[in-house]
C-alpha cells in the first residue's frame, strides 16, 4: 500500500502548489481508491463478514474501473473526442504513412 501513499501524497503536493483541481485531485481520488480497498480487504480478512466482503468488492471493482479509465484516457490519450485522429490522441508515435506502409491493402 505505500507506493499509492505515496503517489497519493504527491498528488496532494501539487494541488497544493498549483491550486489546480483537474487532474491533481482528480488523479488523487485514484489512489484513495486504491488505498481504501486494501483497507476494505484487511478488514474483510479480519472481520469475515458478509458485508465486509461486499464492501471490499464494491471498492475494488470501483478502483479498477476507475484505475482502468484514467490510464486509457488520461495516460495514454485515447478515446478523446476533439482530436486529429478519431479515437487516438493528437501526437502520434508513428506517422500515418509509415502504418500505411506496414499493412498494404493491396
Amino acid at each position: 500500500m505505500l507506493p499509492p501513499w505515496w503517489r497519493l501524497l504527491q498528488c496532494l503536493r501539487r494541488y497544493h502548489d498549483t491550486k489546480v483541481i483537474f487532474p491533481h485531485l482528480v488523479n488523487a481520488g485514484k489512489y484513495s481508491f486504491t488505498i481504501a480497498s486494501v483497507w476494505a480487504g484487511a478488514f474483510w480478512h479480519i472481520q469475515g463478514t458478509n458485508s465486509a466482503m461486499v464492501m471490499y468488492i464494491l471498492l475494488t471493482i470501483a478502483a479498477a474501473v476507475y484505475r482502468s479509465w484514467w490510464d486509457v484516457y488520461m495516460d495514454w490519450g485515447l478515446g478523446r473526442r476533439h482530436v486529429r485522429y478519431w479515437g487516438l490522441r493528437d501526437k502520434l508515435l508513428y506517422s500515418w504513412h509509415w502504418v500505411n506502409l506496414a499493412h498494404p491493402t493491396c
